[in-house]
């Protein structure tokens, strides 16, 4: 059974790897020695590592704007059954 929270997991995982990382790969960057292949490949996997955030960002987001789609609909659901009940004199 998944709950609402394991929905999220994979993506903010994947999101505090690739924070963890970039940290690492931003100061190799900021400390190179030109000329510094090593330090250029870290300059790409950054953006990559930024690129990849980016999606489990907009994952996240899009996930949430469902949830909360659904939620509002049940919401109004709920509301026109009372309103529904009232009018029939329903308490």
């Amino acid at each position: 059974m998944i709950t609402r929270q394991d929905a999220y997991d994979d993506s903010l995982s994947a999101i505090r790897n690739h924070v963890e990382d970039l940290g690492v790969w931003l100061a190799i960057w900021e400390n190179r020695k030109e000329p510094d292949a090593r330090a250029r490949r870290c300059a790409s996997d950054a953006i990559d590592a930024i690129d990849a955030m980016l999606r489990d960002l907009h994952t996240v987001r899009q996930q949430l704007i469902d949830e909360i789609r659904q939620a509002d609909e049940a919401t109004a659901a709920r509301a026109d059954e009372l309103l529904r009940g009232q009018e029939r004199g329903e308490r």
